[in-house]
């Protein structure tokens, strides 16, 4: 099976798909210093160092102190013990929090990176990383469906590369919808995309078409 990246046809619009994290964590703010607020993201044991070098995410309430952010991680036995994840550069529970930039954090500049105030955390290199918890990845879809509706919907001469390609299925909506014609032009130009057509259906009393089609092998 052919598989393409998904596209709205009308708009031409790629189409997304929201990723997040696999964790959440749970947030506090635990003190303040003369020039860092530290912060505390506790989470059952069961999540490993890959885990949080993957990313996890946390929701933290809008903070309007100007400070820079010290973040320490700490994991929850089956016991309800709660264990730091220690820095190894200085052997301390905390760790600096920078963006993507490389560049630190301040707490009332967080809203800039999410208006949602949903964040990933990425320990990475004993820094921690952060970024709007919501990613986006680009969809994909059969491309046997995708190229049926081009197909139908292009005219010859919207794809540049090929100039002849299209069904202009919109002509034949404004006309006489059983022409033979249609059923005819439907199959040469699926079989030019190594699509074989089976059956085409074509209801006259309400335009759908129905075309029964597999790639072929």
């Amino acid at each position: 099976m052919r598989t393409d990246i998904a596209v709205d046809f009308d708009t031409g619009d790629l189409s997304l798909s929201e990723r997040t994290p696999r964790y959440m964590v749970d947030f506090s703010w635990i003190k303040e210093g003369d020039y860092y607020l530290y912060g505390k993201c506790q989470f059952k044991s069961n999540i490993q160092n890959n885990d949080l070098e993957e990313g996890v995410g946390v929701y933290i309430p809008a903070c309007l102190k100007y400070k820079k952010i010290k973040m320490s991680f700490w994991a929850i036995d089956g016991s309800n013990n709660a264990y730091p994840i220690l820095n190894p550069i200085d052997n301390s529970e905390y760790y600096t929090v920078k963006d993507l930039n490389d560049k630190e954090v301040y707490a009332s500049t967080l809203p800039v990176i999410s208006d949602r105030f949903c964040y990933c955390f990425n320990l990475i290199d004993n820094q921690v990383y952060v970024s709007d918890m919501y990613s986006y990845d680009l969809s994909l879809c059969e491309s046997l469906e995708q190229n049926e509706s081009y197909l139908l919907k292009s005219y010859a001469g919207n794809l540049y590369q090929y100039p002849t390609t299209g069904i202009a299925l919109q002509e034949y909506l404004n006309g006489n919808i059983n022409d033979s014609s249609l059923g005819i032009k439907i199959k040469e130009e699926f079989n030019r995309d190594k699509m074989f057509v089976e059956e085409v259906n074509i209801d006259s009393e309400t335009g759908q078409i129905a075309i029964k089609a597999r790639e072929e092998i």
